[in-house]
């Protein structure tokens, strides 16, 4: 409690210091001379435009490097995608154990590298299958929004694809038509 008081008191003091100190340096700054008020201006946006140019750098720089990161989380599950959906093609198992490894490999870096969206979008996705609800179209269109999610975190616009048009690129024409008409 003491601690907190003590804060407070610093706080406001140093509001106080920080405010009086601003107000001498605009007093002192109207009555200088025209030219050196302008000098000391065009300083002061040079020093804020380098420090926010030097900001967003740094910011472009970090996105960069969890670009690579997240691009390679995601992959896993594209991959997994193709291959459920090839299988299903082909009639070729895939076997649960292959499914569930490469779910949890996905799992553990959309853990440290996903969007927040993603991660919720793919909860209410195993929501939706562990309900059991037979509503295959549903279920396809809330991959789509993973899909979607994904390719937003990556940077790309959607803004002329439809609810379902990624998820499609999976399925077979004849499957497409029983499924969205």
């Amino acid at each position: 409690m003491k601690n907190n008081i003590l804060l407070f008191f610093i706080g406001i003091l140093t509001s106080l210091i920080t405010t009086s100190s601003l107000y001498v340096f605009i007093k002192s700054l109207m009555a200088s001379p025209p030219e050196i008020t302008a000098a000391i201006i065009g300083a002061l946006g040079a020093l804020a435009i380098g420090f926010w140019t030097q900001r967003g750098t740094k910011t472009l720089e970090i996105n960069s490097r969890h670009f690579i990161e997240k691009r390679g989380a995601y992959i896993i599950f594209i991959n997994l995608l193709f291959e459920l959906f090839n299988t299903q093609r082909n009639g070729g198992p895939l076997s649960q154990e292959e499914m569930t490894e490469a779910l949890m490999k996905f799992k553990r870096e959309l853990m440290i590298w996903g969007d927040q969206k993603i991660i919720k979008t793919l909860e209410s996705y195993e929501r939706l299958c562990f309900e059991n609800s037979g509503d295959i179209k549903k279920q396809i269109l809330t991959i789509d929004k993973i899909l979607r999610e994904i390719r937003k975190d990556l940077g790309h616009r959607d803004n002329q694809l439809k609810d379902g048009d990624l998820v499609l690129m999976f399925i077979k024409a004849e499957d497409k038509d029983k499924l969205f008409n």
